[in-house]
């Protein structure tokens, strides 16, 4: 396992075009996978991280494993929150589907600590202010969002396929249960169709995925999860 740092995220300065991952011509996004990878096994320059008691803290809760061509990224919670997320150019019509496998440890597990998140723009007729966005607080390196949506594992296997709305950041159970703890899991899921379950009156056919990444939110005892082959596609 690699220590983060070899991972170097590019420092960005404000004012500045952030680069955006965009889909390939055959309507496919790597989010994580070789295609997400630049030399040295490093993380693209697509790649943020923010919170977590400060960029040095946090760069210490992820690793990333690799062999040949498949990667896999490992996250672990501590007490403070971080999120770390790739910025995304991609049509939520044009490529509607998500897919990935995970892996949540069997000795350390915190169910909901670590989270896939989505986050749209354009879609919601209403926009909000930039300060009233779910993530405010991750800066001004992300592009700008009117919803995010959080996919994660439950804490019973009878959750799988709920959706939660009473929070601000709406959250798909994918998968769930400690029987399934420790083993590699893939996951398929239809983006669009929970993005319309979730804002019904909203312009779907307007909506842009503007980035995907992980959310690790503080526990008191460590959490870990894995994940690898995350992509988008249509």
């Amino acid at each position: 396992m690699k220590p983060w740092a070899a991972l170097i995220l590019p420092m960005v300065l404000l004012g500045c075009t952030l680069p955006r991952a965009e889909v390939s011509p055959e309507g496919t996004l790597d989010i994580f996978g070789a295609g997400a990878l630049s030399g040295d096994a490093r993380l693209s320059a697509e790649w943020i991280i923010e919170g977590g008691g400060g960029e040095d803290q946090a760069k210490r809760l992820v690793s990333l494993q690799q062999a040949g061509v498949e990667a896999s990224l490992t996250l672990k919670s501590g007490p403070e929150s971080f999120v770390l997320a790739r910025r995304t150019k991609a049509q939520l019509l044009a490529t509607p589907f998500i897919s990935w496998s995970w892996r949540m440890s069997a000795e350390h597990h915190a169910p909901g600590a670590i989270r896939l998140i989505v986050g749209f723009h354009g879609g919601n007729p209403k926009s909000r202010s930039w300060g009233a966005q779910p993530f405010v607080w991750l800066g001004t390196q992300l592009p700008p969002y009117d919803r995010v949506i959080a996919i994660q594992w439950g804490d019973k296997a009878l959750e799988r396929g709920n959706l939660y709305t009473d929070q601000k950041v709406p959250r798909y159970i994918a998968r769930g249960g400690a029987r399934q703890l420790g083993d590699w899991w893939p996951e398929n899921l239809d983006l669009a169709e929970i993005y319309r379950k979730v804002w019904p009156k909203d312009d779907i056919e307007d909506a842009e995925i503007m980035f995907i990444g992980f959310a690790v939110i503080k526990t008191e005892g460590p959490s870990e999860g894995s994940f690898r082959k995350l992509s988008l596609y249509r």
